[in-house]
C-alpha cells in the first residue's frame, strides 16, 4: 500500500489516497471536500490518474 495524492478537477483541493501497487486498473467515484463535485480517479499499478464526472 502506498499513500498517493489526488487533486480535484474541478477546484484544486488535494485529498490523500491508499493505493495497491499490485490492483490492475480499478475506478472510483470521489466526492470533493471543499467543492462537493464528484470525480472519478482511476488507479492502475499504483498510478493515479483523475478526470471529471
Amino acid at each position: 500500500m502506498a499513500w498517493k495524492t489526488i487533486k480535484c478537477p474541478y477546484c484544486g483541493y488535494k485529498k490523500d489516497i491508499t493505493v495497491n501497487a499490485e490492483v490492475k486498473k480499478f475506478t472510483s467515484l470521489c466526492s470533493c471536500q471543499k467543492c462537493h463535485k464528484q470525480y472519478w480517479y482511476v488507479t492502475e499499478f499504483g498510478r493515479v490518474s483523475v478526470k471529471k464526472k
